[in-house]
Protein backbone atom coordinates (compact mmCIF):
# COMPACT_ATOMS: atom_id res chain seq x y z
CA UNK A 1 0.00 0.00 0.00
CA UNK A 2 0.94 3.82 -0.70
CA UNK A 3 1.29 6.19 1.52
CA UNK A 4 0.22 9.65 0.92
CA UNK A 5 0.78 12.70 2.52
CA UNK A 6 -1.96 14.12 3.87
CA UNK A 7 -3.30 17.71 3.25
CA UNK A 8 -1.66 20.41 6.23
CA UNK A 9 -5.59 20.56 7.59
CA UNK A 10 -8.64 19.49 7.04
CA UNK A 11 -12.02 18.25 8.47
CA UNK A 12 -13.34 14.50 8.68
CA UNK A 13 -17.09 13.43 9.23
CA UNK A 14 -16.35 10.65 12.11
CA UNK A 15 -17.71 9.17 15.38
CA UNK A 16 -16.79 9.73 18.69
CA UNK A 17 -18.00 8.55 22.15
CA UNK A 18 -18.77 10.83 24.95
CA UNK A 19 -19.80 9.65 28.44
CA UNK A 20 -20.42 6.16 26.99
CA UNK A 21 -22.74 7.22 24.04
CA UNK A 22 -21.21 6.95 20.51
CA UNK A 23 -22.03 10.39 18.62
CA UNK A 24 -21.66 11.55 14.83
CA UNK A 25 -19.02 14.28 14.51
CA UNK A 26 -17.03 16.30 12.13
CA UNK A 27 -13.22 15.95 13.41
CA UNK A 28 -11.08 19.06 12.52
CA UNK A 29 -7.08 18.74 12.40
CA UNK A 30 -4.13 19.90 10.94
CA UNK A 31 -1.02 17.78 9.85
CA UNK A 32 2.08 18.08 11.91
CA UNK A 33 4.96 16.97 10.00
CA UNK A 34 7.87 14.87 10.98
CA UNK A 35 10.29 16.15 13.53
CA UNK A 36 13.40 13.98 13.35
CA UNK A 37 16.05 16.55 15.46
CA UNK A 38 13.53 15.76 18.63
CA UNK A 39 12.24 12.29 17.67
CA UNK A 40 8.86 13.06 16.68
CA UNK A 41 7.18 11.22 14.05
CA UNK A 42 4.43 12.69 11.83
CA UNK A 43 0.60 12.72 12.93
CA UNK A 44 -1.95 15.06 12.85
CA UNK A 45 -3.59 17.27 16.24
CA UNK A 46 -7.25 17.55 16.01
CA UNK A 47 -8.07 20.85 16.63
CA UNK A 48 -11.86 20.98 17.33
CA UNK A 49 -14.83 18.67 17.38
CA UNK A 50 -18.48 19.65 16.21
CA UNK A 51 -21.31 18.25 16.03
CA UNK A 52 -24.41 19.58 14.06
CA UNK A 53 -26.65 20.35 16.65
CA UNK A 54 -24.35 21.29 19.69
CA UNK A 55 -21.67 23.02 17.65
CA UNK A 56 -18.35 22.34 19.44
CA UNK A 57 -18.04 19.50 21.74
CA UNK A 58 -14.19 19.20 22.05
CA UNK A 59 -14.18 20.14 25.67
CA UNK A 60 -16.27 17.11 26.90
CA UNK A 61 -14.18 14.09 24.85
CA UNK A 62 -11.84 12.42 27.63
CA UNK A 63 -8.06 12.06 26.80
CA UNK A 64 -8.76 8.38 25.88
CA UNK A 65 -11.27 8.76 23.19
CA UNK A 66 -9.47 11.99 21.97
CA UNK A 67 -6.94 9.54 21.67
CA UNK A 68 -8.81 7.09 19.75
CA UNK A 69 -10.24 9.74 17.94
CA UNK A 70 -6.65 11.36 16.45
CA UNK A 71 -5.95 7.46 15.53
CA UNK A 72 -9.03 7.03 13.43
CA UNK A 73 -8.62 10.38 11.79
CA UNK A 74 -4.98 9.66 11.52
CA UNK A 75 -6.05 6.78 9.80
CA UNK A 76 -8.55 7.91 7.24
CA UNK A 77 -6.29 11.23 6.19
CA UNK A 78 -2.70 9.10 5.73
CA UNK A 79 -4.46 6.88 3.20
CA UNK A 80 -6.70 9.50 1.87
CA UNK A 81 -7.31 8.45 -1.76
CA UNK A 82 -6.32 4.55 -1.57
CA UNK A 83 -8.84 2.45 -2.91
CA UNK A 84 -6.49 -0.43 -3.88
CA UNK A 85 -6.94 0.14 -7.64
CA UNK A 86 -3.61 2.09 -8.22
CA UNK A 87 -1.61 -0.63 -6.31
CA UNK A 88 -3.86 -3.09 -8.48
CA UNK A 89 -2.99 -1.82 -11.90
CA UNK A 90 0.85 -1.19 -11.34
CA UNK A 91 1.19 -4.98 -10.28
CA UNK A 92 -0.87 -5.82 -13.51
CA UNK A 93 1.48 -3.24 -15.45
CA UNK A 94 4.51 -4.65 -13.97
CA UNK A 95 3.53 -8.44 -14.34
CA UNK A 96 2.74 -7.46 -18.22
CA UNK A 97 6.09 -6.00 -18.97
CA UNK A 98 7.39 -9.20 -17.24
CA UNK A 99 5.30 -11.19 -19.47
CA UNK A 100 6.27 -9.82 -22.43
CA UNK A 101 2.61 -8.93 -22.92
CA UNK A 102 2.43 -5.00 -22.99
Amino acid sequence: MRRYKPRNSGELDTYVEIDGIEYEVSAHWEYQPAEPDVNVGEGIEITDVTMKDEGSVYTRISSEQMDALEMRVWDEVSGMGDDGYGDWLYDRMKDDRLTGDA
